[in-house]
C-alpha cells in the first residue's frame, strides 16, 4: 500500500481471494492472485504521494543492527521515496510498523533469512535509483564504477559491478546474423534504469504473494 492525495493507506493493486470452507463452514484455507500492479509508483509519485509503505519502514529501521548492512538512510536521501515531498504521513510511525510487518511474515512462516533476502532487494531498488548517469556528448551516457550506490546495489545482489555499469548505458540488440551493442543516451538509460526497478519490484511482489498462497493454502484433501 501507499499514501495518496486521497488516501494514506491506499492499496495500489487488485486482489482477488478464493476462500475455502470445510462442511461446518470453517475457514481451512485461502488464495489470492493479484494484478494491475501500480509499478510506475516504484521510481516516480506525484506531489504529496509516496511510494510503498515497505520503503519508508526501512529507511526508518536504517540505524537498527540488523539493517545496517543495507546502508540506507533517511527516505529523503533516495530519489525513489522524496519524489512526491512527502515522506512522512501524520500520525503513522514507520519504524513501529516495520515491527508489525516483520511479525506479519513470521506468521506467515517467512523464516529470518528469507525476511532478510526480500529487505536486501528492496533496499538494493532504492540504491539503484541513486546511480547517477552521466550523458557522455549527444550519444552515449556512462556510470562511474566508482558510483557508491552502484557499490551497494551490486553487493546487495551479488552482481557483477564492471558489468552492471555498462549495460546501464548500452543495450543489445539481437538480428538473426549478428548482435549488436549499442550506446544509450542519458535519458534512454535513465528510462532503462527505472525500467529495471520496476521488474525487480513486480518479480518480488509475485514471488511474496505465491509464498503467502503456500503459507494460506489447505492442504488436505
Amino acid at each position: 500500500n501507499a499514501k495518496t492525495t486521497r488516501n494514506d493507506n491506499s492499496s495500489r493493486f487488485g486482489k482477488y481471494t478464493e476462500i475455502s470452507f470445510d462442511e461446518r463452514n470453517q475457514i481451512i484455507g485461502a488464495n489470492m492472485r493479484t494484478y494491475l500492479l501500480e509499478k510506475s509508483r516504484v521510481v516516480f509519485q506525484s506531489e504529496n504521494e509516496r511510494n510503498y509503505h515497505i520503503f519508508y519502514q526501512l529507511c526508518a529501521s536504517a540505524q537498527q543492527s540488523e539493517f545496517k548492512h543495507l546502508k540506507l538512510g533517511s527516505a529523503e536521501e533516495f530519489n525513489y521515496t522524496r519524489m512526491g515531498g512527502s515522506t512522512v504521513i501524520e500520525g503513522v510511525n514507520d519504524r513501529a510498523d516495520m515491527v508489525e510487518t516483520r511479525k506479519t511474515f513470521t506468521l506467515l512462516g517467512f523464516k529470518e533469512d528469507f525476511q532478510m533476502d526480500i529487505f536486501k532487494i528492496l533496499a538494493a531498488i532504492l540504491h539503484l535509483g541513486n546511480v547517477q548517469i552521466t550523458a557522455v556528448g549527444h550519444e552515449r551516457s556512462s556510470v562511474s564504477e566508482e558510483d557508491r550506490h552502484l557499490k551497494v546495489f551490486c553487493e546487495l545482489l551479488g552482481l557483477e559491478r564492471a558489468k552492471v555499469a555498462q549495460w546501464l548505458c548500452s543495450r543489445r540488440i539481437v538480428t538473426t546474423s549478428e548482435t549488436v551493442v549499442k550506446p544509450m543516451t542519458r535519458p534512454q538509460a535513465v528510462t532503462a534504469r527505472d525500467a529495471l526497478a520496476k521488474k525487480i519490484y513486480a518479480h518480488l511482489f509475485d514471488f511474496i504473494v505465491e509464498r503467502i498462497n503456500q503459507a494460506l493454502q489447505f492442504s488436505g484433501k
